[in-house]
C-alpha cells in the first residue's frame, strides 16, 4: 500500500492543468447521478482459491454515485456501495461472512480521451481509470464449517447474537471503466473496481503479519446528467473545451 500515496500525488499533478482549462466553459451540463449494481468478491485469508473465484464466493451490492465534470478527462465522484462478503475455506473447513457499506470519493481520468483526443469514438465510448479513497464499515464472523460454529466476530456481541458499533477502516478504490453514451440524458457504465483495505479483519480472522483484506466490486450502472443544457461537459471535444482559442483561429 505504499505506493498508494505516491499514486494520488501523481494523478493531482496530473489533472490539475486539466482542471484550471476546463473551469471558463458555460453551456454544458456538469453534474451527473447514477446507480448501480454488480456483484463483491473477496481476497481475504478465507477464500477457496487465490485468483478464481467459485460461484459461492460472489454476492450481489448496489449503490450510488453523484459525479461533477470538470473536463471531459477530469471527474470527481462520491460513492456509496452497499451489500455483503463471503468465502469458504474447504481445507481448512473455515467460512465467513461480512456485511458492509462504503463511502469513497474518486477521481475519474480518461484514457482515451486524454492520449487519444481525436478519437472518432469519443463522444460515444469513454474508457477511464478510478482512484480515490474512502471508509469501509463492517460487521463480520467466521465460523467452523464442521458444525457452523462461531469462532470470532467484530461488530457484534461476544457470542455473535447482538449487532454492536461497526469497524471502521481506510478503503482505497483502484480500477477500470468503460462508459457508453446511450442518450443526451443517459450513460450506461462498466467498471470492475478493487478496494484495497487497511484491515485484515473483513473475514473476521486476523493473523499477524498477513495481507491487509481486498474486495472487488464489478458493475453495471445508468448515468442521468442534469442541467438545463443538452450537452454534458463529460462527452464535450477536449480540444474545444480545454483549448477553446487555438480551435477558434484554426476555424
Amino acid at each position: 500500500m505504499r505506493f498508494i500515496p505516491g499514486m494520488v500525488l501523481a494523478l493531482v499533478l496530473l489533472v490539475q492543468p486539466l482542471f484550471v482549462q476546463g473551469q471558463g466553459n458555460t453551456g454544458f451540463n456538469r453534474f451527473s447521478l447514477g446507480i448501480h449494481g454488480g456483484v463483491l468478491t473477496p481476497f481475504t485469508d478465507i477464500e477457496q482459491r487465490d485468483y478464481f473465484r467459485v460461484l459461492d464466493e460472489f454476492s450481489f451490492a448496489g449503490g450510488v454515485n453523484a459525479e461533477y465534470h470538470f473536463t471531459p478527462v477530469f471527474t470527481v465522484r462520491g460513492s456509496f456501495l452497499l451489500g455483503q462478503l463471503k468465502a469458504n475455506d474447504e481445507t481448512q473447513n473455515i467460512h465467513f461472512n461480512s456485511e458492509l457499506w462504503e463511502a469513497n470519493v474518486s477521481g475519474m481520468l480518461s484514457f482515451s480521451k486524454l492520449l487519444s483526443p481525436r478519437w472518432k469514438r469519443n463522444d460515444r465510448i469513454d474508457i477511464y481509470g478510478i482512484l480515490g479513497a474512502g471508509v469501509v464499515a463492517y460487521r463480520s464472523k467466521y465460523f467452523d464449517s464442521l458444525n457452523d460454529e462461531l469462532i470470532k466476530s467484530y461488530g457484534y456481541s461476544e457470542d455473535g447474537s447482538e449487532k454492536e458499533k461497526r469497524e471502521l477502516d481506510l478503503a482505497i478504490p483502484l480500477g477500470l471503466g468503460v462508459r457508453f453514451y446511450l442518450s443526451p440524458r443517459i450513460d450506461l457504465a462498466i467498471e470492475s473496481v478493487y478496494r484495497f483495505t487497511q484491515t485484515d479483519k473483513l473475514d473476521a480472522l486476523h493473523r499477524h503479519f498477513s495481507r491487509y483484506d481486498t474486495y472487488n466490486y464489478t458493475n453495471v450502472g445508468l448515468i442521468f446528467k442534469l442541467g438545463k443544457n443538452t450537452r454534458s461537459m463529460k462527452w464535450a471535444s477536449p480540444s474545444v473545451v480545454m483549448y477553446p482559442g487555438d480551435v477558434q483561429r484554426m476555424e
